[in-house]
């Protein structure tokens, strides 16, 4: 596997590290379970979740966690609480609610609401979008 961009994809179209992220996957994380990654960024990587509880409820979460490959990646700790202090507060149809802050074994999480369908990466792929365009929230 040739060596991992900024975002961990590889040229071969792979994600760096794919052996450990695919171990994470059925791991129990706070009160989720992961299930299925779902996507890698410059600082953390996504997972679906899902929470059981009485009666056999079932509900799924998206669970974002600090990427355990970067260098010196307990630095990007306060980032991550700063992200879900300020998301905590904002309500919008275009923004995932944040449920919950958590730590773990491997660092703080955030528990967040699952939207099934496409990335960002998807969707501007598929419109065209040129590099530099911001999408207006409206």
């Amino acid at each position: 596997m040739a060596c991992p961009d900024a975002r961990g994809q590889c040229a071969d179209g792979g994600i760096a590290g794919q052996d450990a992220i695919a171990g994470i996957v059925h791991k129990q994380v706070g009160r989720y379970e992961l299930i299925e990654f779902l996507g890698r960024g410059g600082m953390a990587d996504v997972y679906l979740a899902r929470v059981l509880g009485l009666a056999d409820f079932k509900r799924l979460f998206a669970v974002k966690m600090i990427r355990s490959d970067l260098p010196e990646w307990t630095k990007f700790g306060q980032f991550f609480i700063d992200e879900a202090r300020i998301t905590v507060h904002l309500q919008h149809p275009n923004i995932v609610q944040m449920f919950d802050l958590g730590r773990c074994d491997t660092g703080p999480y955030l528990g967040m609401e699952y939207v099934d369908g496409p990335d960002l990466r998807q969707i501007a792929a598929s419109r065209k979008v040129c590099p530099g365009f911001a999408p207006v929230i409206g």
